[in-house]
């Protein structure tokens, strides 16, 4: 089976860090060794193997969940396993970060690997946050770790993975049981013991939480009460504006963005419309507001208004390759299809091994009569697509028509 050539993405690698280096946001890292037979044009491949290596080889997870997301832009499970990656890399800058430490939140490096998780949340704000149980354990081993060496004793690491378990099997914090059972999903126990929470917050800590029993509430069924609390959340966060040293992630828009998804889970949307309005009051730059705002139009047959809404997404995050994609499938569907090329076109040139917009231009091209770059598009796609991709037989069965369609004509 043919296979990308990846001589591009190898040079880029020389720009990875070096082995022991701390990996940071912007590194292009190298891409990890599969197993044998997998298939390295799959992002489920690597999320897996991210999923695999992120407790013991956090750095090399991160990498994974690196190329997940190339390989399948707006996969927001691997932008979310990525930040967790990157923070548990450092377990004492992580430990500094869990501690609020101002210079460390504010730290360049740590606003851009919070980025990733906003990022995420505006794709999807109800994705499964499944690794941060690894990630509390890495938070707690540090704290246990330190405290050894402060009284002057050795990284035991096995003494210290005792501690931890005694630790999280023994506390009493409303708190950090709340994210343990969140992070396992046990719902019913999260959101009692997020109650508890809740009830002894600051004034600082209650958009947080109330943000999170929105998201369980919303995982349990109860979408009543997740919109009581994101509405909630966000009116705290009004109260506090001027509040220090918020996760970049926190973010009224990106409150009012979850609640509107709610509302459209409930089938509810004029009260979506007003919501996703509402996030773009709050922030003018939140493209995903847009986003959603095109398909509740296009729900509603407004085709013009679905297109102008992706217009403005893309001018907000011009470097979005699935955005374009988005809008150039929509143009198609009105009839653009010179301007839905165009974004098509954009979208590869700025994620080469997307595989989606290469499939998209070859049907186009396949149902216009232009064979020869119908075939083009095919196999620029088989290239870079995984085995299991939905339109990856199709692909194959056209290329052979259209071979032998070229080589019937005269």
């Amino acid at each position: 089976m043919k296979r990308l050539a990846l001589a591009a993405v190898a040079a880029l690698a020389l720009a990875a860090p070096a082995a022991g280096q701390t990996p940071r946001v912007r590194d292009v890292p190298r891409r990890p060794v599969l197993w044998a037979q997998a298939d390295t044009n799959s992002a489920n491949s690597y999320y897996m193997h991210g999923m695999m290596r992120l407790v013991d080889h956090p750095a090399e997870a991160a990498a994974a969940f690196y190329w997940a997301a190339r390989l399948r832009p707006g996969y927001a499970d691997a932008l979310y396993g990525r930040r967790v990656a990157l923070l548990m890399t450092d377990r004492d800058r992580l430990v500094r970060y869990m501690r609020g430490e101002r210079g460390t939140r504010r730290n360049p490096e740590i606003l851009a690997i919070d980025s990733l998780q906003l990022r995420a949340l505006a794709l999807d704000p109800f994705l499964v946050q499944k690794f941060d149980r690894p990630l509390m354990r890495s938070y707690v081993l540090g704290l246990v770790l330190e405290d050894m060496r402060r009284n002057g004793g050795n990284d035991n690491r096995v003494l210290a993975q005792h501690q931890v378990d005694t630790w999280l099997n023994q506390t009493t914090d409303p708190g950090m049981r709340a994210w343990a059972a969140y992070s396992a999903g046990r719902f019913p126990q999260a959101i009692e013991y997020y109650e508890q929470s809740l009830r002894r917050a600051r004034p600082r800590e209650r958009a947080s939480i109330r943000a999170d029993l929105g998201r369980i509430h919303f995982f349990s069924g109860n979408l009543d009460k997740a919109v009581e609390h994101f509405t909630a959340a966000a009116a705290e966060m009004r109260k506090d504006d001027d509040r220090d040293l918020v996760f970049v992630y926190e973010s009224k828009a990106l409150l009012e963005h979850s609640a509107g998804t709610v509302y459209e889970k409930m089938g509810n949307h004029s009260a979506a419309q007003e919501a996703y309005g509402r996030a773009l009051q709050e922030d003018l730059s939140f493209a995903a507001a847009h986003r959603q705002l095109s398909m509740l139009a296009l729900a509603r047959g407004d085709t013009a208004t679905a297109i102008s809404e992706l217009a403005l997404a893309v001018e907000l995050s011009p470097a979005d390759p699935e955005l374009r994609v988005q809008h150039g499938l929509v143009l198609v569907l009105a009839r653009k299809a010179q301007e839905g090329v165009a974004e098509l076109t954009k979208a590869i040139e700025l994620e080469p091994l997307y595989a989606a917009p290469r499939l998209l231009l070859a049907r186009l091209n396949d149902a216009s009569g232009i064979p020869d770059q119908a075939l083009e598009h095919y196999r620029a796609y088989l290239d870079r697509a995984a085995r299991d991709d939905s339109g990856y037989a199709h692909a194959q069965q056209r290329i052979a028509a259209l071979d032998a369609q070229l080589k019937a004509a005269p």
